[in-house]
Parts: C-alpha cells; structure tokens; sequence
C-alpha cells in the first residue's frame, strides 16, 4: 500500500538510522478523546500548539500487516494501566470498546516533516490483567466491517431491536411507520415546541439543582434541551440559526452584532450561582478578530453595578486577546472578582473556538480556551440573582440596554450545576450536546409517558401532567395523553452474585419472561450507567422477581442499587401480537416457506 509522505520525511525514512515514534489517537463512542505516543517523553502535534500526545500510558503493539484484497488487515495493541488515562474502571465498564483508532509515525526530533498515515479502524473487546495490571485489544481494519451482514434478509425471527434505531421499535420520540410503535427511552418533554401527531415524551421532572443543568445546541430551536426545556423570553426578531460548529448555530445576523434588534435572552435560567462545582461553557466564532471591543458572550446581568446590590457574571473576549469570566458577589458598588487569561496562539482568527469556566468544590475557578487552562484563582463568592434578571447570549444587560455585544457565531451554550467538568486540560467535545442529564427514575415518575394526541405547540409553561393512563393533558394547542411506560424503575433487594439477584419493580403486567432479552440500566452504584442485557427473568410475589443477566456486572451489585429496566422482546410473531400490540411494524417473515418446503418432492408414500 503506497502512502504520501513529505519530501523531508522521505529523505529521513532512507536513512539508516531514523527517529521515528508512533501516535495513537483514541476517540471513544462517548466522544472524549485520548491522545498517546510510544515515545519517552509528550509530543504536542502539530508542532509547535496542537494537541498533547502522552507518554504516561506504555504501551506496545504487533508488527502492521497490510493486505491486499477484502481479507481482514488487525493487530494487536497491548500497554498498561495509568490511572489519569487508562483506567481500570473504564476498561471494565467497556467504554473503550468500539472505540475509533488513528496511529500514524513522526519524526520526534523533527515534528515539521508531518507524519506517515498507518492505520485508522476500531478497537474490538478490550481485555485487562488484574494481575498483571495491562490491558489487550485488537485493532480491526476497516476491511473488518465487509465480514458483517449491512443488508436485511428474509428471516423467521423480526430484524428490529427492541430500543435500537429500527423503525416501529424506536429509543427517542420519533415513532413506528404506523402509529405508537414500542416506545423505550422517550426524550422529556420541551416548552414552547411544536408537536405532530404520535411524538411521545416523558414530564420533565424540575428540581432546584436542574436550574443550573442547561443545554442550548441551537441545531434546530432556541429552546433549552435540559430537563426545564426553557424557551426565549427575549428575542430580536433578526436573531437566527446559521452554520455553527455543530450542524446550526446562533448568529445576531451575518454582519451585525448582537444588539436591541439581535438579542435572545432567558428569565429563569441561572436563578442562583449557589456554593458548589459548576461548568459554563461555549462554542464561538469571532467575525472580525483584531478589533479592541470587549464582547460578552454569555452573561446573567442586570440593573446598576454602581448602585445596587445584584449579582453579574459575564464570560467574553477582552481586547481582542483576552478570555475573561467576571462576578459581582452583590455588594453595593460592585465587589467583584475578575479572572482573566490570554487567548492562546492561534485563538484571534474567525474560525471556531471552544471557551470554558469552572469552579470545583474545593472553589477553585478555572478559564479554559480550546481545552487548556489560561487562568485560575480561588474564590468561595456566592451568586444571588433577582428574579427580573436574565440569562444573556451575545450579551449583557445593564438597566434595560444591551452593551458589550458580540459579533459572530455562538453554539453548544452549556451550564451546569454540581459539576466542574474540566480541571486539566481536555479536548472538547466532538458532537453537539443534544441532552440534559440521562433519565433518573425519579423522573419515570408513575411509570408513564405521553403521546400526542392532537399536535400543536407547547406552552411556555410547563402544566400538571396526569398520571391516569388513558387521561389527557393540555399543553398549548397540544394534546398529550397519558400511556403505560415500557421502561420501570426499580431497586435491587437480594443479591446473590454479579449475575444474578432479587429487584423490586412496580409492573403489574409482569409475568414470567417479561424483562428477558430486555436491558437492565444501572442509576447508582458502582455499575452506574452501564448497560446489560436480561438473560431470564422469574416472576414473584408482588412486586418482586428474580433476574439473571447475560454476563456478570463488572462490579458488585448490591441491596439499594437503583435501575431502569425494560421489557424484552424474543423477535417472535406471537409476542411482537400479543405483548406489545405492534405487528404493523413487524420485520420479518415467518410464514414464507424454508428450504426443506421448496425442494420437497413426492414420494412413494404420497408425502
């Protein structure tokens, strides 16, 4: 296999003696990024402010073979555990499986000379010694993918997964080709959103702590995708979705700045900046780098600073090379802590740039662009808003007027409560935001959820949802209507091993084998947010039953731990009719006759 190397890399590639090393560059399903080197010390590549290859991991790898043709081109990758990378935890949890892998060569001594591309696939099953404390996986080329079946086939069992992508057994709110489907993992419910006929939802539960659990990725709205849905109470009638850094972004208009024609802002979001870890963070495209004019890309501001006792943060550039994050702490006359840090090379040009604030409970505040620290400092400072304040993007609000707006492209505005997201430096995430924080069973609520029975849009407020299934509830012009929830919460009472244990669900049509080939999702306990498929399930008295899973949890489970748990489908005729009611979507054909029907012939007998 030919590969495109520089004229300098070439020249060093025929010397006798080379200083060649490998970079390994690891992005798991969840996004995060893992960047790592065999070489003895980091590598920043490209020179001399890309992204940082670690040399903590050790790690070592067979000899590359490439092939010709569609047989399969692996290889093996073997190194040891480090417990601020490879942890563990996170090999047994399975999070590196499937992972995307990128390995190509540099010259360590000379990073001007590019690289040479040597392999790009997936890792397979990521295997640890506890032992041994190292971990093995296979690389699989991309060839590997041509052994899989991507085509549908006649078939006696149904081709659809039970809360996969199939349609008709679909894990969002988009439904079957013919009404309800099997509906699983349903998204909560958004304010001021319209609604067609058949989408479903699950109540947004709103806490004191989801004030400050707040997503706005503008792919398609301006309404928050975290569990308050909040929608604009503020709006410049010129204020648009444009290209952004994921897919659509928010943009005051192409060359004008955010201003009394171009403003959004939010009355409730951010009511109080309450003691604990927190995380700001956005996406931004500056339109004319190289102005001095201070911008404010995301505030919560109001009244006089001067004058009165209310609180104000603002995050945005100052003079063009500078990140800062400001706070009043509500004294009259504006006490206040300012933390402030030059942009780094490379960040004052008009493309994309990743900007980031967060304070961790020890109340140590961190300024991050594109993923590195720029400045830090310690400060307990509380934040008590007035109610009449608002949440600003593209600007801050000082007695009713907009000042320091910005010019350009924001996205992916993300605020949380109760979490410091980053204290080192990071990559940022490679997708959109597209959810608040994963369904808890608190917000199961009474095991329901709701479909729309009359399309229209929502309200801005949310209103009392029923809990009688069959019942309707107003929302706007909408109409939902309450249904029976696939998906239960529940508790684990008697443990017998990793595999097998005792729970409590509430589910009274529960019978042997309800929950078999579902999945059982864990909320708390050392198996928090993982996944395993239900082997076989026994049904008990009340509201107990006894489940037995695939493959062992890979950590102890025990009394008290929390789940969500849905019931399961055997792809067969009968339970697609008489479980779940949905054999307009079903996929597959079991009344075609098989082989030993076709090539039947007669025989002596009359057969």
């Amino acid at each position: 296999m030919s590969r495109s190397v520089s004229v300098d890399m070439q020249t060093h590639l025929d010397l006798s003696v080379t200083n060649l090393t490998t970079l390994w560059k690891v992005t798991r399903r969840d996004g995060d990024v893992f960047r790592f080197t065999e070489h003895d010390r980091d590598i920043r590549y490209p020179a001399p402010s890309g992204p940082l290859y670690l040399a903590a991991v050790g790690y070592r790898r067979t000899s590359v073979v490439n092939k010709a043709g569609l047989s399969v081109d692996n290889l093996e990758v073997s190194g040891f555990l480090d417990s601020s990378q490879l942890t563990e935890d996170d090999l047994r949890a399975g999070k590196f499986d499937g992972a995307e892998v990128e390995l190509f060569m540099v010259n360590w001594d000379d990073l001007t000379m590019g690289d040479i591309k040597i392999r790009k696939g997936t890792f397979g099953e990521v295997i640890f010694s506890e032992s041994a404390g190292s971990f093995t996986t296979e690389l699989r080329g991309m060839m590997a993918k041509m052994n899989q079946i991507i085509l549908a086939v006649y078939q006696f069992e149904c081709r659809a997964d039970l809360g996969g992508t199939d349609s008709g057994c679909r894990n969002d709110d988009v439904l079957g080709v013919d009404g309800r489907g099997v509906v699983i993992w349903p998204t909560k419910e958004l304010r001021n959103v319209t609604y067609k006929l058949g989408d479903v939802a699950i109540e947004g539960i709103q806490t004191a702590t989801d004030e400050w659990d707040v997503i706005f990725n503008y792919d398609t709205d301006l309404v928050d995708r975290g569990p308050a849905n909040y929608g604009p109470t503020t709006q410049g009638g010129s204020v648009a979705l444009g290209t952004g850094h994921f897919n659509d972004g928010l943009v005051g208009a192409p060359t004008n700045r955010f201003d009394t024609a171009y403003d959004l802002g939010y009355s409730r979001v951010a009511a109080q900046f309450s003691p604990g870890p927190l995380t700001i963070e956005c996406w931004f495209n500056k339109a004319n780098p190289g102005d001095t004019i201070s911008e404010a890309l995301l505030a919560w501001a109001g009244g006089n600073f001067a004058t009165s006792s209310s609180n104000v943060w603002i995050l945005g550039i100052v003079d063009d090379t500078d990140v800062a994050f400001l706070l009043f702490d509500g004294t009259v006359g504006g006490t206040h802590f300012i933390l402030q840090g030059t942009m780094p090379e490379g960040a004052h040009d008009s493309s994309d740039h990743h900007l980031a604030v967060t304070r961790d409970a020890s109340n140590v505040w961190r300024l991050f662009v594109d993923g590195e620290p720029v400045a830090t400092l310690t400060n307990s400072a509380a934040f008590q808003a007035p109610a009449l304040f608002e949440f600003r993007v593209g600007s801050r609000e000082h007695f009713g007027s907009d000042y320091e707006r910005f010019e350009g492209m924001i996205d992916d505005v993300r605020l949380l409560h109760g979490t410091a997201a980053y204290t080192t430096s990071f990559t940022p995430a490679s997708e959109a935001h597209t959810t608040g924080p994963e369904l808890t069973s608190g917000d199961l609520g009474n095991n329901i959820y709701h479909e729309i029975t009359t399309a229209g849009l929502t309200s801005s407020t949310k209103p009392t949802f029923t809990t009688v299934v069959g019942n309707t509830t107003a929302d706007g012009t909408a109409v939902w209507t309450a249904r029976d929830a696939w998906t239960r919460h529940g508790d684990v009472d008697t443990v017998t091993d990793r595999q097998n244990f005792d729970i409590n669900t509430v589910e009274p049509r529960s019978v042997d084998a309800w929950y078999q080939f579902g999945a059982i999702v864990w909320e708390t306990g050392l198996n928090e947010g993982l996944v395993m498929e239900v082997k076989r399930y026994t049904d008990g008295a009340g509201n107990a039953g006894t489940i037995e899973l695939f493959l062992p949890m890979p950590f102890d489970v025990v009394f008290g731990d929390l789940f969500r748990i849905y019931a399961g489908c055997d792809k067969l005729h009968a339970t697609c009719r008489n479980k779940f009611d949905n054999m307009i979507n079903f996929r597959a054909e079991p009344h075609i006759p098989g082989t030993d029907f076709v090539m039947k012939v007669p025989d002596g007998k009359g057969g």
